[in-house]
């Protein structure tokens, strides 16, 4: 029964949805491909060894199978982002039966999802019969994770697992097109082409989102500085994992929302952390929930003079006694006032420029 599931295309039901994962895929051109487990209801939740639920060995088929990036299945929704109603439907669309059957959805390049659910059925269906053969890899914590098919009897060099691949010159044409520039001329290109320092140029080379930032530095160019979108990839982002906030809830998408609400101008450098603070730990917000539920938006310049001179009146006697020593005071209670809100440097220069006048009489 398992291994005659029916593969169906549910895109149409997640065009509104809330995941930021198949938004993603579905952007790039993928679909969403469902696939319906008898009898499976509860099974994938449970451990077949510790910290390692069935659903993760599902999921590791899935990737070394169909390259997708993993899978979502009943046994955790809703969750991440998928609704209640648009679980309800996957499963009518299947003619699964909730508190019986598991249902497994992968996002992704159609080609790919479709292979990925096929070696879930498969898997699947072997659970019924026992262990499987296959070569698995140690993890540190001392459990394991499928690695690959366990080669059979025949078993020779060269291997004979794996099809042969003709090398013909359009396929070695293709690589050397694709060949990535080695890391020190990537790093003279980074330093010329987007004025970076040698060492942020060299932490961005060997960071995972090397593209993304290229892609960022190019399209906010002359907007936001490009050393400012690298200094939050390769600092921002590791400072506050040291600190124990799960940046790893922070997607791509993430980081391009919050690099444009700098580009318009609606938030300061100062809000950055606490708005990668914030989606981390709330994963379903977004940079505009952020900024709204934060109070982050950044404040207009009659706002900040008028915070600025209510503060200067409370502390006239004192300004006009230490004149500009009293200047760092001013800024903390400022700052404290519109943090997040406000350059800081605009916040200086307002300051001093308001001590100049109080103490010399000027209006």
């Amino acid at each position: 029964v398992l291994k005659n599931s029916i593969i169906v295309d549910v895109t149409d039901v997640f065009r509104r949805t809330k995941s930021k994962v198949i938004r993603k895929a579905l952007s790039d051109g993928g679909k969403v491909l469902a696939a319906k487990l008898p009898g499976f209801h509860g099974l994938l939740r449970v451990e077949v060894m510790p910290g390692h639920r069935f659903g993760r060995e599902l999921a590791d088929y899935a990737r070394f199978w169909g390259g997708v990036g993993g899978i979502f299945h009943s046994d955790e929704l809703p969750g991440y982002g998928i609704e209640l109603k648009e679980l309800e439907t996957v499963y009518e669309r299947l003619g699964a039966v909730k508190g019986k059957d598991a249902v497994v959805i992968v996002a992704d390049e159609e080609k790919r999802a479709r292979k990925a659910l096929k070696a879930v059925i498969e898997r699947a269906a072997e659970a019924t019969e026992g262990i499987p053969k296959e070569t698995r890899a140690a993890q540190p914590d001392g459990t394991t994770r499928y690695m690959r098919p366990q080669p059979g009897a025949a078993r020779m060099y060269p291997e004979t697992d794996i099809p042969p691949v003709e090398i013909t010159r359009d396929l070695i044409n293709e690589a050397e097109r694709i060949v990535p520039e080695p890391p020190h001329v990537k790093v003279e290109k980074l330093v010329r082409k987007y004025d970076l320092s040698e060492e942020l140029a060299r932490q961005i080379v060997r960071d995972i989102r090397l593209d993304l930032f290229e892609r960022l530095a190019e399209k906010y160019r002359g907007k936001v500085p490009a050393s400012l979108i690298a200094h939050i990839i390769v600092n921002v982002l590791r400072s506050l994992a040291r600190d124990g906030v799960p940046v790893e809830n922070i997607d791509d998408e993430d980081l391009e929302d919050l690099i444009r609400a700098l580009a318009e101008e609606r938030i300061t450098r100062d809000a950055i952390e606490d708005i990668i603070s914030y989606i981390s730990r709330n994963p379903r917000k977004t940079v505009d929930d952020a900024i709204k539920e934060l109070g982050l938006k950044k404040a207009k310049l009659s706002e900040v003079e008028k915070v600025i001179e209510e503060i200067m009146y409370e502390l006239s006697d004192e300004v006009k006694e230490k004149g500009m020593k009293a200047f760092g005071k001013i800024m903390g209670r400022v700052m404290t006032v519109l943090r997040g809100r406000v350059d800081g440097k605009i916040v200086a220069d307002i300051v001093k420029k308001k001590i100049n006048e109080l103490v010399s009489g000027k209006k």
